[in-house]
């Protein structure tokens, strides 16, 4: 069996991917990639009272993982965590803008280190809500570049927030 830590990517959201719930008692479940469930799930398996495996299916086999990273979990599917990162951002709008649609293109970069992927940009959006009021899209995806030393991406958000 392998650890979901292991992989550098591991596609938490996919909808191929089948979640599986085991207590501590022995009862199995399935667990439904819906937010509510996901997050009910990922509480119980921080506490300890349950074990997550997901299996990822591949095109001739599928290969099973204990979910060894809750938080990378929780993020991808944009559950709140307990002790929520402080970002530290810099944000301008993109050259790519064109300064009159609801959503703007947006250049972001973190001071503080993160990165943004998509297993964590679900994660990232809501942290940028409730820190910032900055309402970033999570369907559109984000492109990326390096400048100065720093990634800064560029994602979409609502204009209005900016």
């Amino acid at each position: 069996m392998r650890r979901t830590k292991e992989e550098e990517f591991f596609p938490y959201t996919e909808k191929t991917t089948c979640f599986i719930e085991v207590s501590s008692g022995g009862t199995v479940r399935q667990v439904s990639c819906n937010k509510s469930e996901m997050e009910e799930a990922c509480a119980l398996a921080k506490e300890g009272r349950t074990a997550l495996y997901a299996v990822w299916p591949g095109r001739y086999r599928s290969d099973l993982f204990i979910v060894d990273d809750i938080e990378a979990l929780s993020d991808a599917y944009g559950i709140r965590r307990e002790n929520q990162h402080k970002h530290d951002i810099e944000y301008s709008l993109s050259d790519l803008d064109d300064g009159i649609s609801a959503y703007a293109s947006v250049d972001i970069a973190f001071n503080c280190g993160c990165k943004l992927d998509l297993n964590n940009i679900k994660g990232i959006a809501r942290d940028l809500k409730d820190q910032f009021g900055l309402e970033m899209t999570t369907t559109t995806g984000y492109g990326a570049h390096c400048s100065e030393g720093k990634t800064v991406y560029t994602v979409r958000m609502r204009r209005k927030s900016l």
